[in-house]
């Protein structure tokens, strides 16, 4: 290839720790996206400037939870560098928004693959998925990680309110509280300095590794699927992984296919092995399927599976071919 685009990965530069570079660095992302180099990432909390206050350095690092690389990286000529700890009244704050980009490991990992084979960039600008919705402000600094979630992105040093375009086609939900919203409406939502604030999009798998600390391989030992069914389409969602040895070349890798079939109150989950690694793992993990609260799965004969509620499942490991009905509450 020609330009940056051979590379693995870039960085956005040496930026300078300010509120107008937080927000730059988000568009200058999109921007990398588009021109075909989707993995890079920024110098959380700038690089050059001073140390910036406890505020706008949550912020910054809320940003880095849905980015393709979360690196803190500074020099500082008094010889104290930007870190986490330099923040001891808000280090647990800032430890919880790490642990989350660790979490969401699963997903953001095979938003990359999704990315290497299609070149569908990882940040996503809303009017590159939803081209046909004209409300759509092209300078948004609010954008799709991957086909499912919509990151809110809070450059505001004056405000605790961030006033959002929901992208019309769809609903979108509130993770937090499991309220839905109509696309195509403008939101005030609520973002603290604290956690991160997304939507998830109506007819979504999102893949999570729940107390996931650390990274040595793209095999995770606990691995929740999240969904949030369509009753306007199929939904369909590959999930890659693979234990260090594997390759994607030749396909010699962990690869499922996920479909969500849901019409009239009911539906069905079917999940199918489609490629698979030449040196599985044989250690055990728990894999757990999680429907919305008014959501039940119906009785199945599989002593693999066991029921931790109604709307959650677990099993010992991603499964060869299963398929799970589930369907809506009644009121």
């Amino acid at each position: 290839g020609i330009g940056l685009q051979k590379y693995a990965r870039t960085w956005t530069g040496d930026n300078v720790s300010n509120w107008e570079s937080m927000k730059y660095n988000i568009l200058m992302g999109l921007g990398l996206g588009l021109s075909g180099i989707p993995y890079y990432g920024h110098d959380i909390g700038g690089f050059f400037g001073p140390q910036p206050d406890v505020k706008q350095f949550i912020r910054w690092c809320q940003t880095a939870v849905f980015q393709p690389r979360f690196v803190i990286h500074s020099w500082n000529a008094n010889g104290n560098p930007t870190e986490i700890w330099a923040y001891p009244e808000s280090i647990n704050i800032i430890r919880e928004l790490v642990e989350l980009h660790y979490e969401f490991m699963p997903y953001i990992y095979n938003t990359a693959i999704e990315a290497s084979l299609s070149g569908i960039p990882m940040e996503r600008p809303l009017t590159l998925m939803f081209p046909d919705d004209p409300n759509i402000d092209p300078d948004s600094v609010h954008y799709m990680f991957g086909e499912d979630i919509l990151v809110v992105s809070a450059v505001d040093e004056r405000t605790e309110q961030i006033s959002i375009y929901l992208p019309r086609g769809t609903g979108w939900q509130d993770p937090v509280n499991g309220k839905m919203f109509e696309g195509g409406q403008n939101i005030l939502v609520e973002y603290p300095y604290k956690g991160i604030k997304y939507f998830i999009r109506e007819g979504s798998v999102i893949f999570t590794s729940p107390g996931c600390k650390k990274l040595d391989t793209g095999y995770f030992e606990s691995l929740k699927l999240s969904i949030l069914p369509s009753k306007d389409r199929i939904i369909t969602r590959d999930y890659r992984e693979d234990n260090g040895d594997d390759s994607f070349k030749d396909g010699s890798h962990n690869r499922y296919c996920i479909t969500v079939d849901y019409v009239e109150k009911e539906g069905k989950i079917e999940i199918k092995r489609m490629g698979e690694s030449l040196k599985p793992s044989s250690a055990l993990r728990i894999i757990n399927l999680v429907l919305p609260e008014n959501f039940i799965f119906l009785p199945i004969k599989n002593s693999n599976i066991k029921f931790e509620s109604q709307n959650n499942l677990s099993m010992d490991n991603m499964p060869k071919d299963l398929v799970l009905k589930f369907k809506l509450m009644e009121n």
